[in-house]
């Protein structure tokens, strides 16, 4: 971390306001910081392989750091390690120009060798460790190491990537000694659009693997390309906050699962996807308002049709408040109906509702969640209110409708790039300017029903 220092979690007003609010309060000052730094390190996103520093500046200013890398640890600094200072600074510098207070969540131990396409600026994150340490010391990167358990015997102790961000230091090198921007920021011209992940690990993680091209990944990287292409040159703005419009910066990717090509295959890319929904509205594209639409209870009416059934062609009742499945509050059975159909057992199930109530806190206004077992009646009433899909339950069937979710996306994509319509994709959800919104809407309700063989309702 460089020193030892609480002034990176909490702010001296922040302080301040504790120690006159404290009175009354069984909370300890030892207690606040703990919170406090949870809080602020959970405010952090993935290093990103594949954003680049694209300015006539960034070779003087990596020869900078250099030579000051090289005074400082007696250690010559070669063309593969400021490749990867390059994606470096890159990160760090867009996470900045989203939140200054927003960290970069990194490995300082060599994973699971991945394939060069998925890393064009060759990262060896034991060299990144390194890299980041020297800047530590330049007092140009704030760093809070993580915690990993090699044996894994600590079962309560969960391994932690480390966190680093950019101090003021490093900003104003940027901007004002190299005039850098966040015009600067953009993505390696071998950056990869369509990505599989292995099986998950030991330690929980999907590695990213190799695969084999067929005819339909050649045509999908095509799409995505010209779509990302395309996307990149209009002006998507995002809101952090009233005063904070924040460009972003988007780079589309479909990414499939478990080795397979049929489990997975969402796209994702983009800051907008971090959003809440409310937040979602006041983007702009091209200075434009936005609608969003979205595909009503998409996953579960793929797996009627899987079961043979057009729910929205045979029924006028919300599909989540269908017969015993109404004696519980909407949200509840909708995030019920998605834990049933993505985990692989029951027991999974059961602990996934147990966490899934604990973080919403339903017990403060559901009389079930308060009786013993009440997750065995959920279970009971979801199974007795949708008979004909209960076989699907408990066997891990979201990755299926993942896959057709992206199918619907790329044909989505495909027809509004032909009419030179931006628009924004998040699964079953799509975000376009206003005046293109019926458009987009007949788009999406032509795919579903080519891509899964019934009609969908989009809201």
């Amino acid at each position: 971390m460089g020193k030892n220092t609480d002034s990176l979690f909490v702010s001296d007003e922040e302080l301040e306001i504790f120690e006159l609010t404290k009175v009354g309060f069984d909370q300890s000052m030892e207690d606040f910081l703990k919170e406090k730094k949870a809080i602020s390190l959970e405010f952090a996103r993935q290093f990103n392989l594949n954003l680049v520093l694209d300015n006539e500046a960034v070779a003087p200013l990596i020869h900078f750091i250099s030579i000051a890398i090289t005074s400082n640890t007696g250690k010559a600094v070669r063309k593969p390690t400021k490749r990867q200072l390059i994606c470096l600074f890159a990160n760090l510098y867009r996470h900045h120009c989203i939140h200054p207070e927003m960290w970069t969540r990194v490995n300082r131990r060599n994973q699971t060798a991945m394939p060069k396409v998925n890393n064009p600026s060759g990262i060896v994150w034991k060299t990144l460790a390194g890299i980041t340490d020297a800047l530590v010391g330049l007092g140009y990167i704030d760093l809070v190491k993580g915690t990993f358990d090699r044996s894994n015997k600590n079962k309560k102790q969960k391994n932690k990537r480390s966190r680093i961000r950019a101090t003021v230091k490093l900003i104003e090198l940027f901007e004002n000694h190299f005039k850098l921007s966040f015009k600067d920021i953009g993505f390696h011209p071998n950056s990869e659009p369509i990505v599989m992940k292995g099986p998950k690990q030991k330690d929980k993680t999907k590695p990213l693997i190799s695969y084999c091209d067929t005819p339909r990944t050649i045509d999908d990287r095509k799409l995505m390309r010209a779509y990302n292409k395309f996307i990149q040159e209009q002006e998507v703005i995002f809101p952090w906050s009233p005063s904070r419009l924040i460009p972003d910066l988007i780079y589309t990717t479909r990414v499939f699962s478990n080795g397979s090509w049929n489990e997975g295959g969402r796209l994702f890319g983009g800051e907008f996807q971090n959003l809440p929904k409310e937040n979602r509205s006041k983007i702009t594209i091209n200075g434009q308002t936005v609608r969003e639409i979205d595909i009503s209870s998409c996953h579960a009416a793929m797996a009627f049709a899987e079961a043979g059934i057009d729910w929205f062609a045979n029924h006028d009742e919300d599909l989540y408040q269908f017969k015993s499945a109404a004696n519980w509050p909407r949200d509840i059975v909708k995030t019920a109906f998605s834990v049933m159909l993505n985990v692989d057992n029951e027991k999974s199930a059961i602990k996934a509702l147990v966490k899934e109530a604990a973080a919403g806190q339903w017990a403060h206004c559901l009389e079930q969640a308060n009786q013993s077992h009440w997750y065995l009646h959920l279970i009971t009433d979801l199974k007795s209110a949708y008979p004909e899909i209960a076989p699907k339950f408990c066997k891990a069937r979201g990755m299926h409708y993942m896959r057709q979710e992206g199918e619907i996306a790329l044909i989505v994509i495909e027809r509004c790039l032909k009419a030179d319509v931006p628009v924004l994709t998040l699964h079953d959800s799509y975000i376009m300017p206003e005046q293109y919104a019926a458009f987009v809407t007949d788009v999406v309700e032509t795919a579903f029903r080519k891509v899964v063989g019934v009609n969908c309702v989009v809201r």
